[in-house]
């Protein structure tokens, strides 16, 4: 090492001779080629959008070539979920992705891939894809990959069950406690689905049947009940959500509903329960007309390759 002397400041500076050693390094692997393409990435960022290199997507130009890209759009947390842990939100978020069906039954999932779409690191993606195999919505085969799990009919009749016990017993108790001012909201609550149906709007009437339920759970006085009801019926959501696509269901579906608020309304908890049962047993119907009914599950996610000796 050579001590050199700084010329501004008068005091001893090690002078190491890396640039030379650094130079003889570095300097092959930076061909033209690789400049090329940290251009087209700074062209990328300055454009406000992370692309990834694909074949399906749609080509974009760049000075000395042409590169198909595809943007995948991120995946939003909701701001009312704020409030909850990381691993907590990004649960969620993807819970509802599986159960609404923008993520179908069967396809793989990357936590590469959620974890940027999401803007967190890897921990609270993984946390949370262990918590969804526990629940049964995602299945992780070893040395597969993750997968959406399908539809497990066994499960989906579980939930009925479980609903209908508590949802029948909330009932009874609604009818005796219904006022006039409630009676007025789930009628316009009515209306609201009906105007959904008739647009196809699937999401709309999905919120709009939850809030229908939710709001007889608080007229019983036990909204507490609703959220157990709603943490165990996941997997009879998923075949709902797909129920809302078929001809006419959703108006099968008000026509059950406007029998259980006249029953309410009436104050007969006797046919309010009725009303009711026949309302949550539609989801065996259901099921036969998806062809699941005597089905363990929709399909089979891929399983490990047997080692070959």
């Amino acid at each position: 090492m050579v001590l050199a002397t700084s010329a501004d400041q008068g005091i001893p500076r090690p002078t190491i001779p890396w640039r030379r050693h650094l130079r003889k390094r570095i300097a092959p692997t930076v061909t033209p080629a690789l400049l090329v393409r940290r251009f087209e990435l700074a062209l990328t960022f300055c454009h406000g959008s992370i692309h990834w290199l694909d074949t399906d997507g749609q080509t974009a130009s760049f000075p000395g070539k042409a590169s198909k890209v595809r943007t995948v759009s991120p995946m939003a947390i909701s701001p009312a979920r704020k409030h909850l842990r990381l691993s907590a939100q990004v649960f969620e978020t993807i819970r509802e992705e599986i159960v609404s069906g923008q993520l179908s039954s069967n396809v793989q999932i990357s936590e590469a891939e959620l974890s940027e779409r999401l803007g967190v690191s890897r921990t609270p993606v993984r946390e949370a894809l262990i918590k969804l195999a526990e629940d049964g919505l995602v299945q992780i085969v070893p040395q597969v990959g993750t997968f959406v799990a399908p539809i497990s009919v066994e499960s989906v009749k579980e939930a009925q069950f479980i609903r209908e016990q508590l949802e029948c017993a909330l009932i009874v108790e609604a009818a005796q406690r219904i006022d006039q001012p409630t009676v007025r909201r789930l009628r316009d609550n009515l209306i609201e689905q009906d105007h959904a149906a008739r647009d196809n709007d699937w999401e709309r009437f999905y919120v709009l049947d939850e809030s229908f339920h939710s709001l007889l759970a608080g007229v019983a006085g036990h909204p507490t009940v609703w959220r157990v009801i709603q943490q165990s019926k996941v997997h009879m959501d998923r075949v709902r959500h797909v129920s809302f696509r078929m001809p006419d269901h959703m108006t099968q579906l008000i026509a059950q509903h406007n029998a259980i608020v006249d029953a309410v309304a009436d104050g007969n908890g006797a046919n309010a329960q009725e009303a009711l049962r026949h309302h949550l047993r539609e989801i065996f119907g259901t099921l036969e007309k998806l062809g699941l009914a005597n089905a363990r599950e929709a399909t089979a996610v891929p399983r490990p390759r047997e080692s070959r000796g």
